[in-house]
């Protein structure tokens, strides 16, 4: 049995997050959104399987795309509204690839 390697991009810097899309043959950027899970133990227990799975990627290349529109439009946001998240207790988003491997 062989296994294939695939990437997604994740966030666990304060709730767990991850690149979602729309469709299988999402092509665009514009096309995909991040998901979280919610930390706190009540929602938590409401949590099932992800609605929108995680978008894996093929080549690593392609995943790095995605993960530089991401960075630049989280860091926007951050630069923004970043003293309410941080007097909420949030800390910066840390977005990165990981490999993840499929049978």
């Amino acid at each position: 049995m062989t296994t294939t390697k695939l990437y997604e991009i994740r966030d666990y810097s304060y709730e767990p997050g991850w690149v979602s899309y729309v469709s299988d043959d999402t092509a665009s950027i514009i096309d995909c959104w991040t998901t979280s899970i919610p930390l706190d133990v009540k929602e938590l227990e409401k949590y099932q399987e992800p609605a929108t799975p995680p978008k894996q990627f093929t080549k690593r290349t392609e995943a790095k795309e995605y993960l530089d529109a991401l960075k630049s439009a989280r860091l926007q946001e951050w630069n923004k509204n970043g003293w309410y998240y941080k007097a909420n207790g949030r800390q910066k988003p840390q977005w990165k690839i990981y490999p993840v491997a499929v049978q």
